[in-house]
């Protein structure tokens, strides 16, 4: 039922679309800043909505963390490759200073050392961490397998840019995720990174699809129904590899939209632009908030005490450790 509401706002999203006054644009860093603020939130809300006595409120976003990843995954997919067409190989100098050491590791370590600091795991050694990874993707620091799964596909993008022909590079990034499926680690590592490759492929043939849906306004009104369409009937037939195919498509039922949605102008709000920049950091804190807001608080307390205290924990966290990761690695430096 919580899916339903997902798709609800999808179709709310196309319908702003088509009453809009906005012109087809491209899916610009302008526009994706905002989402990256409000996924962020979402995410914490959907993994609130398993922990009680907070789900007694979330429960319209408890199965949404497969199709807010996915958002996730597109977004870093689809900027990464356009980064890489305006500049070329260039871009590639560089890279793993700067979106992976400064872009992911530092921020990473240091809620790593935080939440060990704060005893999250009192048994943790080093060799069991790391036997955990490599055998089926586990990790210590909660819900950070998407950070190393976003690391493996940076890794990948990588690759891919410097040894794969463009028009191949999707194709490429499809295969290199999926690998680790068929190495046996957990169905979140692929399931929904998928739309990474996904956001790729969109970054390649955007102008294409803009111009078409220029020449042809029709094809637009029709292009989010049939991707529904499609997308549920992958939904519909329960096996994994079309739930992977699924959350691969779903993205582009946000993307499409946006192409008509000014969201760009939600950046001029500051809540919204201070939530967007620690969006990362934000995914990183949850796990420990949530740890000691159930830690501190006082049992049998409310679902929206739960839910406020552990909200700004998570801000007050992330905050921290953003501003420690720019203190530790300032904005420019890698490059």
């Amino acid at each position: 039922m919580s899916m339903a509401w997902f798709v609800l706002l999808l179709l709310a999203l196309y319908v702003a679309s088509l009453f809009g006054k906005g012109r087809f644009a491209a899916f610009t860093p302008d526009k994706t800043q905002p989402l990256r603020g409000i996924l962020a939130v979402l995410i914490v809300a959907h993994h609130l909505s398993h922990i009680a006595p907070a789900d007694a409120v979330l429960t319209p976003v408890y199965s949404w963390s497969a199709s807010l990843v996915s958002l996730f995954f597109f977004i870093s997919g689809f900027g990464l490759t356009r980064q890489l067409a305006s500049r070329g190989q260039s871009y590639l100098s560089g890279f793993f200073a700067r979106r992976i050491v400064r872009g992911i590791l530092v921020s990473w370590l240091l809620a790593y050392v935080l939440f060990l600091l704060l005893g999250g795991n009192q048994a943790w050694n080093p060799a069991d961490a790391v036997l955990g990874l490599l055998a089926t993707g586990n990790t210590t620091l909660p819900y950070s397998w998407y950070v190393l799964c976003i690391l493996y596909l940076y890794v990948g993008f990588y690759l891919c840019g410097r040894f794969v022909p463009g028009r191949w590079m999707a194709p490429a990034l499809a295969v290199w995720t999926l690998a680790v499926g068929l190495a046996g680690w957990e169905r979140c590592w692929y399931l929904s990174a998928l739309a990474f490759p996904a956001g790729a492929f969109y970054a390649r043939h955007e102008a294409s699809l803009l111009a078409f849906f220029r020449r042809r306004p029709w094809s637009y009104r029709l292009a989010v129904p049939v991707l529904l369409l499609v997308a549920g009937a992958f939904f519909l037939l329960k096996k994994e590899w079309a739930n992977a195919a699924f959350f691969a498509l779903l993205p582009l039922m946000v993307a499409v939209p946006l192409m008509r949605v000014g969201t760009e102008r939600l950046s001029a709000w500051r809540p919204l632009a201070w939530l967007s920049r620690q969006s990362y950091e934000i995914y990183l804190c949850q796990g420990i908030a949530f740890m000691l807001t159930h830690r501190f608080l006082p049992s049998g307390v409310g679902a929206w005490p739960y839910l406020l205290t552990a909200f700004v924990l998570t801000f007050l966290l992330a905050w921290m450790v953003h501003t420690a990761s720019h203190t530790v690695c300032p904005v420019g430096s890698g490059k």
